[in-house]
């Protein structure tokens, strides 16, 4: 039986210190993220070295793949791999539109937009383990910096697996007028919101997963899953913003946010086994709580050192009892991940 090499899939590797001129290959790699992205095909892996990336301007992550040959953009061997958008005049690492692509190991901060953002028809991508934080829209006083964005556009299959945001002055995670559910699994949202560049006046939200949005006109019924999640010290944990929908939220943990834990404006919503604790605001339809006031005393463990640092090799955090009822109860999110 023959095999043309068209029908395999490649390997094509970027480092830092690679090369406008390399090959793409381990040995002779690029130097450019998107040099590597419009090189590749369907099925085709790029694996980005260890270290850090300065691009001068947005990497636009806009191939479709397919079911049997998706894109996948990754660390090499779970190395630390960082997109530096300090120098950036916007979003660093963008798709619109993207479809059945794998992005995954990736770090991205300091950006003076979003740290990783996608718009417009995108479908059945999977983002899973990026660390994004520290960003700030300085041109809007905070607006538009989120740590993780889906927003304006529509198509079904997006995932948001396993990822931290945290410290950047809008959202955690923003779908804001997005039109087809998204499934938010397993991700840690912190510190968003905070007003750290002085600002004046501020207009980050600090929402840590804001569940939509949008202009009245615009809004359409969106069913998004949020399954173990936890979001702390924002201003809100989540937040419907006004979408329409059916939300599904079940085994989330808010905690020490400034106001509500969970925000239901105009949504319905299905709720199991969630857990607000110790917020200034009393949050709205909390069937899950279980009774009295809620202290740190009354969890396993509260330092946030147990949730920051590296990955493991898998590119889970290390798992521990990170904010698990002390007297055992199912509800709440886990970093016991299965």
């Amino acid at each position: 039986m023959g095999i043309t090499t068209d029908s395999l899939a490649k390997d094509i590797f970027v480092a830092p210190n690679g090369s406008s001129s390399g090959s793409d290959s381990s040995s002779s790699p690029l130097a450019d993220i998107q040099a590597a992205v419009s090189a590749a095909s369907a099925g085709d892996t790029i694996y980005l070295r260890k270290g850090t990336y300065r691009p001068s301007k947005k990497i636009q992550f806009n191939k479709k793949g397919s079911s049997s040959k998706p894109y996948t953009i990754r660390s090499y061997n779970n190395e630390e791999v960082i997109i530096d958008g300090d120098k950036m005049p916007g979003t660093p690492a963008a798709s619109a539109p993207a479809s059945l692509a794998k992005i995954a190991r990736l770090t991205t901060h300091s950006n003076y937009e979003t740290g990783f953002h996608m718009q417009n028809s995108i479908s059945n991508n999977e983002i899973i383990y990026l660390d994004t934080y520290n960003n700030a829209d300085p041109r809007n006083n905070g607006q538009n910096a989120d740590g993780m964005a889906i927003k304006e556009g529509s198509d079904a299959g997006n995932i948001i697996r396993g990822i931290r945001s945290y410290e950047s002055a809008d959202d955690g995670i923003d779908l804001y007028d997005f039109k087809s559910s998204i499934t938010i699994l397993g991700n840690i949202i912190f510190d968003n919101g905070v007003n750290r560049w002085n600002f004046n006046p501020y207009r980050g939200d600090g929402i840590g997963i804001k569940l939509g949005g949008g202009s009245p006109a615009n809004r359409v019924n969106v069913n998004h899953v949020a399954r173990n999640n936890v979001s702390f010290r924002n201003r809100r944990g989540f937040s419907d913003n006004n979408m329409l929908g059916d939300m599904t939220l079940i085994h989330n943990t808010t905690w020490k946010n400034r106001e509500e834990g969970f925000n239901q404006r105009s949504s319905k919503a299905t709720y199991e086994n969630n857990l607000a604790a110790i917020m200034p605001a009393p949050g709205k339809g909390n069937n899950w709580e279980k009774g009295g006031s809620w202290q740190d005393a009354d969890f396993k463990a509260t330092s946030t050192s147990l949730i920051k640092g590296r990955r493991q090799a898998n590119g889970k955090i290390t798992r521990s009892d990170f904010l698990r009822p002390a007297n055992g109860g199912n509800y709440g999110a886990t970093t016991h991940w299965v």
